[in-house]
Protein backbone atom coordinates (compact mmCIF):
# COMPACT_ATOMS: atom_id res chain seq x y z
CA UNK A 1 0.00 0.00 0.00
CA UNK A 2 2.68 2.52 0.82
CA UNK A 3 4.51 1.52 -2.32
CA UNK A 4 1.47 2.32 -4.17
CA UNK A 5 1.07 5.42 -2.49
CA UNK A 6 4.61 6.78 -3.11
CA UNK A 7 4.04 5.71 -6.91
CA UNK A 8 0.64 7.84 -7.10
CA UNK A 9 2.13 10.87 -5.33
CA UNK A 10 5.42 10.48 -7.53
CA UNK A 11 3.03 10.09 -10.73
CA UNK A 12 0.83 13.07 -9.54
CA UNK A 13 4.61 15.69 -8.79
CA UNK A 14 5.15 14.59 -12.60
CA UNK A 15 2.04 15.33 -14.00
CA UNK A 16 1.82 18.66 -11.69
CA UNK A 17 5.13 19.83 -13.23
CA UNK A 18 4.24 18.92 -17.05
CA UNK A 19 1.55 22.00 -16.38
CA UNK A 20 3.89 24.55 -15.16
CA UNK A 21 4.90 27.10 -17.97
CA UNK A 22 8.50 26.92 -16.84
CA UNK A 23 11.26 24.40 -18.24
CA UNK A 24 12.03 21.56 -15.60
CA UNK A 25 15.01 19.51 -15.73
CA UNK A 26 16.60 16.57 -13.23
CA UNK A 27 19.70 15.39 -13.93
CA UNK A 28 21.95 12.80 -12.07
CA UNK A 29 25.55 13.21 -11.30
CA UNK A 30 26.07 10.30 -10.04
CA UNK A 31 26.14 8.86 -13.73
CA UNK A 32 28.64 9.77 -16.62
CA UNK A 33 28.47 13.25 -17.94
CA UNK A 34 25.80 14.33 -15.84
CA UNK A 35 22.91 13.06 -17.59
CA UNK A 36 18.92 14.09 -17.76
CA UNK A 37 17.05 11.91 -16.31
CA UNK A 38 13.69 14.19 -16.58
CA UNK A 39 11.93 16.60 -18.89
CA UNK A 40 9.02 18.39 -18.52
CA UNK A 41 6.72 19.53 -20.67
CA UNK A 42 7.77 23.07 -20.20
CA UNK A 43 11.13 22.42 -21.30
CA UNK A 44 9.74 21.16 -24.56
CA UNK A 45 8.05 24.05 -25.01
CA UNK A 46 10.37 26.59 -24.62
CA UNK A 47 13.37 24.70 -26.15
CA UNK A 48 11.55 22.74 -29.02
CA UNK A 49 13.39 19.54 -27.77
CA UNK A 50 11.37 16.65 -27.02
CA UNK A 51 11.21 14.28 -23.91
CA UNK A 52 13.31 11.58 -26.25
CA UNK A 53 16.17 14.02 -27.61
CA UNK A 54 17.08 15.06 -23.95
CA UNK A 55 16.91 12.27 -21.44
CA UNK A 56 20.42 10.98 -21.38
CA UNK A 57 22.20 13.76 -22.48
CA UNK A 58 24.00 16.49 -20.56
CA UNK A 59 22.24 20.12 -20.92
CA UNK A 60 25.17 21.75 -22.65
CA UNK A 61 23.39 21.09 -25.96
CA UNK A 62 21.55 23.97 -24.80
CA UNK A 63 24.91 25.83 -25.87
CA UNK A 64 25.81 27.93 -28.48
CA UNK A 65 28.22 30.53 -30.05
CA UNK A 66 27.46 33.51 -28.01
CA UNK A 67 26.74 31.36 -24.50
CA UNK A 68 29.05 33.10 -21.94
CA UNK A 69 31.95 31.10 -21.33
CA UNK A 70 31.68 32.67 -18.06
CA UNK A 71 28.27 32.51 -16.90
CA UNK A 72 28.83 28.36 -18.16
CA UNK A 73 31.85 28.03 -15.77
CA UNK A 74 30.19 29.74 -13.19
CA UNK A 75 27.79 26.93 -13.40
CA UNK A 76 29.82 24.26 -13.79
CA UNK A 77 31.86 25.40 -10.32
CA UNK A 78 28.40 25.13 -8.70
CA UNK A 79 27.67 22.14 -9.95
CA UNK A 80 30.59 20.52 -8.26
CA UNK A 81 30.39 22.16 -5.27
CA UNK A 82 26.78 20.96 -5.13
CA UNK A 83 25.56 24.58 -4.68
CA UNK A 84 22.21 26.46 -5.64
CA UNK A 85 23.09 28.89 -8.46
CA UNK A 86 20.62 31.40 -9.99
CA UNK A 87 21.60 33.40 -13.41
CA UNK A 88 20.95 34.28 -16.65
CA UNK A 89 22.31 32.71 -19.63
CA UNK A 90 21.89 33.14 -23.68
CA UNK A 91 20.87 29.36 -24.92
CA UNK A 92 19.73 27.84 -28.32
CA UNK A 93 16.51 26.21 -29.35
CA UNK A 94 15.95 22.95 -30.90
CA UNK A 95 15.75 25.24 -34.12
CA UNK A 96 18.61 27.48 -34.00
CA UNK A 97 17.12 30.63 -32.73
CA UNK A 98 18.47 31.87 -29.36
CA UNK A 99 16.53 32.91 -26.00
CA UNK A 100 17.50 34.10 -22.36
CA UNK A 101 17.06 31.90 -19.80
CA UNK A 102 16.70 32.66 -16.00
CA UNK A 103 17.80 29.42 -15.05
CA UNK A 104 17.90 28.09 -11.46
CA UNK A 105 19.46 24.74 -10.51
CA UNK A 106 19.37 23.36 -7.15
CA UNK A 107 21.35 20.42 -5.84
CA UNK A 108 18.58 17.64 -3.93
CA UNK A 109 19.85 15.47 -1.63
CA UNK A 110 17.74 12.13 -1.23
CA UNK A 111 17.98 10.79 2.12
CA UNK A 112 16.07 7.20 0.68
CA UNK A 113 18.73 6.98 -2.25
CA UNK A 114 21.48 8.14 -0.45
CA UNK A 115 22.17 10.36 -3.62
CA UNK A 116 21.99 13.90 -5.07
CA UNK A 117 20.50 15.37 -7.68
CA UNK A 118 20.05 18.50 -9.72
CA UNK A 119 16.63 20.47 -10.72
CA UNK A 120 16.94 23.12 -13.24
CA UNK A 121 14.48 25.27 -13.63
CA UNK A 122 14.37 27.64 -16.95
CA UNK A 123 11.90 30.64 -17.68
CA UNK A 124 12.44 31.88 -20.68
CA UNK A 125 13.24 35.63 -20.26
CA UNK A 126 13.72 37.04 -23.74
CA UNK A 127 10.69 39.34 -23.65
CA UNK A 128 11.86 40.95 -20.75
CA UNK A 129 15.33 41.07 -21.87
CA UNK A 130 14.89 42.62 -25.40
CA UNK A 131 12.44 45.09 -23.66
CA UNK A 132 15.48 46.04 -21.22
CA UNK A 133 17.57 46.34 -24.74
CA UNK A 134 15.41 48.56 -26.07
CA UNK A 135 14.74 51.05 -22.78
CA UNK A 136 18.59 51.08 -22.48
CA UNK A 137 19.02 51.83 -26.17
CA UNK A 138 16.49 54.35 -25.48
CA UNK A 139 18.27 56.00 -22.86
CA UNK A 140 21.38 56.24 -24.84
CA UNK A 141 19.69 57.81 -27.79
CA UNK A 142 18.53 60.55 -25.80
CA UNK A 143 21.50 61.14 -23.99
CA UNK A 144 23.33 61.04 -27.61
CA UNK A 145 20.10 63.76 -27.84
CA UNK A 146 21.45 65.98 -24.83
CA UNK A 147 25.09 66.15 -26.72
CA UNK A 148 24.04 66.10 -30.24
CA UNK A 149 27.30 67.01 -32.34
CA UNK A 150 26.28 68.19 -36.09
CA UNK A 151 29.51 68.46 -38.42
CA UNK A 152 28.67 71.13 -40.93
CA UNK A 153 32.13 71.10 -43.07
CA UNK A 154 34.59 68.70 -42.70
CA UNK A 155 36.35 71.20 -39.99
CA UNK A 156 33.30 72.80 -38.22
CA UNK A 157 30.75 71.04 -36.00
CA UNK A 158 28.22 72.52 -33.87
CA UNK A 159 26.52 71.52 -30.31
CA UNK A 160 23.47 72.85 -29.77
CA UNK A 161 22.57 73.07 -26.20
CA UNK A 162 18.73 73.35 -25.42
CA UNK A 163 16.99 73.44 -21.98
CA UNK A 164 18.69 73.38 -18.61
CA UNK A 165 21.97 73.25 -17.87
CA UNK A 166 23.60 72.14 -14.40
CA UNK A 167 26.87 70.27 -13.10
CA UNK A 168 25.63 66.67 -14.08
CA UNK A 169 24.41 67.51 -17.35
CA UNK A 170 27.32 70.10 -18.08
CA UNK A 171 29.84 66.82 -17.17
CA UNK A 172 28.35 64.34 -19.09
CA UNK A 173 28.22 66.64 -21.79
CA UNK A 174 31.86 67.35 -21.78
CA UNK A 175 32.71 63.39 -21.57
CA UNK A 176 30.77 63.11 -24.81
CA UNK A 177 32.14 65.69 -26.41
CA UNK A 178 35.47 65.20 -26.00
CA UNK A 179 35.29 61.24 -26.68
CA UNK A 180 33.23 62.23 -29.97
CA UNK A 181 36.22 64.89 -30.81
CA UNK A 182 38.50 62.32 -30.25
CA UNK A 183 36.63 60.09 -33.63
CA UNK A 184 36.01 63.41 -35.29
CA UNK A 185 38.53 65.86 -35.18
CA UNK A 186 37.05 69.39 -35.72
CA UNK A 187 39.17 72.46 -35.54
CA UNK A 188 36.21 74.62 -34.99
CA UNK A 189 33.11 73.69 -32.47
CA UNK A 190 30.70 76.13 -32.33
CA UNK A 191 28.56 75.81 -29.15
CA UNK A 192 24.98 77.36 -29.46
CA UNK A 193 23.66 78.24 -26.45
CA UNK A 194 20.33 80.31 -27.68
CA UNK A 195 18.27 77.55 -26.56
CA UNK A 196 19.48 77.00 -22.91
CA UNK A 197 16.98 78.14 -20.03
CA UNK A 198 19.63 78.54 -17.52
CA UNK A 199 22.48 80.77 -17.61
CA UNK A 200 24.62 82.05 -14.45
CA UNK A 201 28.18 82.62 -13.82
CA UNK A 202 29.14 78.82 -13.15
CA UNK A 203 27.96 77.79 -16.48
CA UNK A 204 29.71 80.74 -17.84
CA UNK A 205 33.05 79.55 -16.32
CA UNK A 206 32.44 76.02 -17.63
CA UNK A 207 32.68 77.30 -20.52
CA UNK A 208 35.90 79.24 -20.32
CA UNK A 209 37.51 75.85 -18.81
CA UNK A 210 35.38 73.62 -21.69
CA UNK A 211 37.78 76.31 -24.07
CA UNK A 212 40.75 76.01 -22.43
CA UNK A 213 40.19 72.13 -22.59
CA UNK A 214 39.61 72.16 -26.15
CA UNK A 215 42.30 74.46 -27.09
CA UNK A 216 44.67 71.94 -25.76
CA UNK A 217 43.42 69.00 -28.02
CA UNK A 218 43.69 71.53 -31.47
CA UNK A 219 40.07 72.65 -31.55
CA UNK A 220 39.00 76.30 -31.39
CA UNK A 221 35.64 77.28 -29.55
CA UNK A 222 33.16 79.78 -30.61
CA UNK A 223 29.97 80.34 -28.06
CA UNK A 224 27.38 81.70 -30.36
CA UNK A 225 23.75 82.48 -29.71
CA UNK A 226 23.88 84.35 -26.83
CA UNK A 227 20.99 86.44 -25.70
CA UNK A 228 21.18 90.55 -25.08
CA UNK A 229 20.63 89.34 -21.65
CA UNK A 230 23.11 86.71 -21.25
CA UNK A 231 25.80 89.35 -22.40
CA UNK A 232 24.80 92.06 -20.04
CA UNK A 233 24.66 89.47 -17.15
CA UNK A 234 28.05 88.22 -18.18
CA UNK A 235 29.34 91.62 -17.30
CA UNK A 236 28.05 91.59 -13.84
CA UNK A 237 30.33 87.96 -13.37
CA UNK A 238 33.06 88.72 -11.05
CA UNK A 239 36.67 87.50 -11.80
CA UNK A 240 35.85 85.43 -14.91
CA UNK A 241 37.86 86.56 -17.84
CA UNK A 242 34.51 86.14 -20.63
CA UNK A 243 36.64 88.41 -23.15
CA UNK A 244 39.07 85.49 -23.83
CA UNK A 245 35.61 83.73 -25.31
CA UNK A 246 35.63 83.79 -29.01
CA UNK A 247 31.57 84.48 -29.43
CA UNK A 248 29.52 84.88 -32.25
CA UNK A 249 25.70 86.05 -31.94
CA UNK A 250 24.55 83.59 -34.82
CA UNK A 251 25.79 80.45 -36.30
CA UNK A 252 26.17 82.10 -39.78
CA UNK A 253 28.51 84.98 -38.02
CA UNK A 254 29.98 82.00 -36.40
CA UNK A 255 30.99 80.15 -39.53
CA UNK A 256 32.49 83.50 -40.87
CA UNK A 257 34.45 83.76 -37.74
CA UNK A 258 35.99 80.02 -38.51
CA UNK A 259 36.59 80.71 -41.99
CA UNK A 260 39.08 83.49 -41.52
Amino acid sequence: MGLALNKMNMELILKTLDYTRVGILITDPSKHDNPIIYSSKGFTDITGYTKEEVIGNNCRFLQGEQTSNETIARIREAVTRKESIQCEVLNYKKNGDIFWNHLTIDSVYMEEEEAHFFIGVQHDITEQKEAEQKYLQSLQRIEELETPIIPLTDKVSVLPLVGEMNESRYHKMTTQLLQSLENTFAETLLIDVNGLTTYNEEIMQRFIELANVLSLMGTSMILCGIKPAMAQKSITFADRPTSKLRTASTIRAALDIASK
